[in-house]
């Protein structure tokens, strides 16, 4: 009787491991679930939109970069967003960063890096005004556009009165 009762006991014993382990591994699920692990591209770029709109630049920075951390953004639409919310919370060069991102991936351009009111902040930047400017050699042209050697007059300059670029006989000035 002894020696059934021990075979019993190791029994519930094991029985009682797989349990207490499945039971951490459906844990485990929901946590990675209630974390966003499983958010898709397009909820992570719509909750950062949400968040850009009720002015939560913080959060939305945060879960964008969260979502991309070691992933590339092809379409440059997450960077783009991401660009307008860390110019709010005054990181430069994380949004000088991702407004090439959006540029290079040709999901935003100079003109709407000007036009942007969330980058106001950035437009005495020398990088943001070589970026709007599209004097910086990081940013490729778009496709299908034809190649022309640089003018000899393109400049960028910051001064009292705000800040100017020029390309040939183009110039544009922006007051502080």
């Amino acid at each position: 009787m002894m020696e059934y009762s021990a075979l019993n006991q190791a029994r519930c014993n094991v029985s009682g491991l797989r349990i207490r382990r499945s039971l951490l591994a459906w844990a485990l699920v929901g946590t990675a679930v209630l974390s966003g692990c499983n958010k898709t591209y397009s909820d992570v770029l719509a909750s950062v939109a949400d968040k850009l709109d009720r002015g939560a630049y913080s959060g939305a920075c945060t879960e964008g970069e969260d979502y991309l951390r070691g992933k590339p953004d092809g379409s440059g639409r997450l960077a783009w967003a991401l660009a307008k919310a860390c110019a709010q919370t005054g990181d430069a060069d994380q949004t000088i960063s991702y407004i090439g991102q959006a540029i290079r991936a040709h999901a935003a351009s100079g003109v709407d890096a000007m036009n942007e009111p969330l980058l106001e902040p950035l437009h005495t930047d020398p990088r943001f005004v070589a970026l709007a400017a599209g004097t910086d050699a990081s940013v490729p042209p778009l496709p299908g556009t034809v190649q022309r050697a640089a003018a000899p007059s393109v400049s960028a300059a910051i001064g009292e009165g705000g800040v100017e670029a020029r390309a040939g006989d183009v110039s544009v000035k922006l007051p502080n």
